[in-house]
Formats: structure tokens, sequence, C-alpha cells
């Protein structure tokens, strides 16, 4: 698992409390408690790319809350540990609540200002029916929702030929410093983006 060292403790002690329930025959507890083990194991799967791993990391709230929330009630309901569940709630609300303030710092978008501003600019010049190749898999997201177009993502050179069938033009977005094929026809210039008609390999 990878994640936040909260996030880390989901599956023991998601395990422990999993078999407290079981021990206890409260099978309500125990399916919930197994979900959300296995979810938050899912979630955090070290095996996932790097590109969606951090995307489901922001979802982990969710199963570590069920499975902390189980815990400090349990500690709760101890006679004369209502102090230490006290504790324990605000060290983990401490917890989330800085991490929150770290990630408002650091988290950026995915493309500059001036990148945004290129994509409104091409909008208009776009021609009807058209499908647009990109290199960046970042920006795709950015192109789809500005630009309301179709988008592929992958290798330019390797684009299917499906695509000349399926539109009547296939597009071609590059960052400047990268130049595009030389038989592509530029069709919009910015400050960061070139836009070009890519012609089909034959």
């Amino acid at each position: 698992m990878a994640g936040d060292p909260i996030s880390i403790l989901l599956l023991p002690l998601g395990i422990v409390l999993s078999l407290y329930a079981w021990k206890r025959k409260e099978k309500e507890d125990l399916l919930l408690l197994l979900v959300a083990t296995t979810v938050g194991v899912i979630l955090c799967f070290p095996l996932i790319p790097a590109q969606w791993l951090i995307r489901f990391q922001l979802m982990m709230v969710v199963p570590t809350a069920i499975v902390l929330s189980y815990a400090i009630s349990k500690v709760w309901k101890q006679k004369g540990r209502q102090l230490i569940a006290s504790v324990l709630l605000v060290v983990v609300f401490s917890f989330y609540i800085l991490q929150a303030i770290n990630l408002i710092a650091v988290i950026r978008p995915t493309i500059s200002e001036q990148a945004y501003l290129d994509l409104i600019e091409m909008k208009s010049i776009i021609p009807s029916n058209s499908i647009i190749a990109v290199c960046d898999y970042g920006i795709r997201y950015w192109v789809e929702y500005v630009d309301e177009v179709n988008v592929t993502h992958g290798n330019i050179n390797q684009l299917s030929p499906d695509l000349w069938e399926s539109y009547s033009h296939v597009l071609g977005l590059f960052p400047k410093e990268h130049a595009p094929p030389a038989s592509a026809r530029t069709i919009f210039t910015g400050k960061v983006y070139v836009l070009v008609e890519l012609q089909q390999k034959h």
C-alpha cells in the first residue's frame, strides 16, 4: 500500500476490527469493515499507474474515516475511555487538516494560464467533425473541456487509420518546442501550443 501514515494503518486496523466484530457476531459491522478495508487497499494498491494512483488516494478519506470512526466509537463506549477517544479524534482531525493545507499549497493546474488561453483562442478555428490527438495525457481533459472536441491520446506516429475514416479532420496539438510531423499543415500557432492537421500515412 502507498499513502499517508494513517492510510497505511488502514489494513492492519481494519483486519483487527473485523476480527473483533466477527468474534462478537456483529454481522453488519463486520461487513462494513471488510468492505471499507478492501476498498482502501484497492485505492492504494502500488501497481496502479501513477497518474491514477494519486487520484484514487484522494478518495482514501472515505474508507479510512469509516474504519477510524468505528475504532474511536468502540473506545468511547468503554467506561472511563471517553478522554482517550477524544484525544484520538483530535489527533486524526489535526492530521487531515494539516494534510489538506499542504495539498492546497502544492496542488497546481496541469496547464498554465497562457496554455489555457491558447485553447480558448483555437476553439473557433477547429473544423467541425474533428478529433485532436495529444501526446501529453495531462492536457486531454482541458482540450475536451475548453474546445468541446473529441480527443485521443498516444504516439502521433501510431494513430489508428480508423480515425481518418471516422472524422473529417485529424488534428495534432503540440507544444511549440516539439516540432510536429513535416507533412502536417499548421492551422494555429499560439504562445504555448501549435495545432496542426495530420495527414494519414499510406
